[in-house]
């Protein structure tokens, strides 16, 4: 269930909704990293966060104080919930071993 992010030259819209403040050059979709016991996998592209070189949106929302280049969402299977951080903070979700590896990983 993918959201309905796209784009034209002056705007960037999510479910026929205007993303005020979003750069529609630099508009990406975060990947969506999958935890399990046994393997992380990031190929397939977050439902809900997206991020233009200065900020991440969730949804139609802009996230305030978010470090975009250490950002990582997606969904932990064992827990069977979703998780979101940054350098900094949790977002969503809480921590447990498999989701500190993932940012020890990454430099955290």
């Amino acid at each position: 269930e993918y959201r309905d992010w796209y784009a034209d030259k002056e705007r960037v819209y999510y479910e026929n909704r205007l993303l005020s403040g979003a750069n529609p050059q630099t508009f990406m979709i975060f990947p969506s990293h999958y935890v399990n016991e046994d393997y992380v996998s990031d190929n397939n592209l977050n439902t809900e966060y997206s991020h233009d070189g200065n900020n991440v949106f969730y949804r139609d929302s802009l996230m305030s104080g978010v470090d975009v280049a250490s950002f990582i969402c997606g969904y932990d299977f064992v827990e069977e919930q979703s998780f979101a951080f940054d350098k900094n903070r949790y977002y969503q979700g809480t921590p447990n071993p498999r989701i500190e590896k993932l940012r020890q990983d990454n430099g955290m």
